[in-house]
């Protein structure tokens, strides 16, 4: 190697700084046998070897924190993250080790199959029966008062409807002078879910007044029907909340909670949740509703708060 290293110093490109001894030391830093002093005193081994790679004490607490957050997941990250806590283990820890290539594919390969039984085994442990699906009853208020708001109002339904489960089922009933359903059908169906909305609740000169009273009631009869099959019930209210028209199809603030205990009575686990009113409106709900369904399966919201009501209204269906 010095033989090689004499030749290329009398090379013509090198030849004019062979005599400097900053590009001497900077040329020959490298060479096998001419390691600086500093790594010969640390470690008796060539150059390129005596080099760290990484810092261990960076790897031992990346390790440290992956062991003391990783089960504090659900069962399904859980798993994911044990899966990627081993190949970081054999990446960064196990394959730097000198050893030979076909062992290191062996260890790799039985780590990996360890974490594919391990998980199998987690998501066995999870009860099919856990699962219920969930109907939702959706209340769109389509009278003038509300035509400001109601095409945000119908996206916030869209995007309700991604969020539920494709084996759920919702309903649409639209309120203005009458009430009377649009839809019903899978939360999935976005395409359909949109046309019905866009064609049943344009705005109509004709029709006066806002039949909420009418349009809960035609609610709450669903929510009967589809707890009888099975799935666990609830109602969204979109709109103004406010009473036009007709006395007799109005909401009746005084008895709406003994209508509410009825229903709940018959049913497990309700859940009510409304949204776009006034705050005036949200206050009357909350005071008259609260003792009947509880914190947790009465939800109210505007819409700036809508996705902090989504979560809670997906938590109280099991969502």
């Amino acid at each position: 190697s010095l033989a090689r290293f004499e030749h290329s110093v009398q090379m013509p490109s090198l030849s004019h700084k062979k005599n400097n001894p900053q590009t001497r030391v900077l040329f020959l830093s490298g060479a096998e046998g001419f390691e600086p002093p500093r790594w010969l005193d640390q470690n008796q081994l060539p150059y390129h070897l005596a080099t760290p790679h990484y810092q261990a004490s960076s790897l031992i607490l990346l390790h440290k924190i992956l062991l003391s957050r990783i089960c504090l997941f659900d069962i399904h990250t859980t798993y994911t993250l044990f899966f990627l806590y081993i190949v970081f283990i054999f990446v960064f820890l196990c394959y730097p080790v000198p050893m030979n290539n076909t062992i290191k594919i062996i260890i790799f390969s039985a780590l990996f199959l360890g974490a594919i039984l391990l998980t199998i085994f987690g998501l066995s442990k999870i009860k099919v029966d856990d699962f219920h699906k969930a109907a939702v009853i959706f209340i769109v208020d389509a009278s003038a008062s509300n035509q400001k708001d109601l095409p945000a109002q119908k996206a916030l339904i869209r995007q309700l409807c991604s969020m539920l489960d494709p084996e759920d089922h919702i309903k649409i009933l639209r309120v203005s002078q009458e009430s009377y359903l649009i839809y019903e059908g899978s939360p999935q169906s976005s395409a359909e879910v949109r046309k019905s909305m866009e064609k049943f609740t344009q705005f109509d000169a004709k029709e006066y007044g806002t039949a909420y009273g009418l349009a809960l009631k035609k609610a709450f009869n669903h929510v009967l029907n589809m707890h009888q099959d099975g799935y666990i019930p609830a109602v969204v209210v979109i709109g103004d909340l406010e009473n036009e028209g007709a006395v007799d199809k109005q909401i009746n603030w005084d008895t709406l909670p003994s209508d509410v205990t009825d229903v709940q009575n018959k049913v497990d686990n309700l859940t009510m949740m409304f949204l776009f009113a006034s705050p005036e409106k949200l206050d009357v709900v909350k005071e008259k509703l609260s003792p009947v369904l509880g914190e947790s399966h009465l939800i109210i919201g505007n819409d700036v708060t809508s996705n902090k009501s989504f979560r809670n209204f997906l938590s109280a269906i099991g969502r």
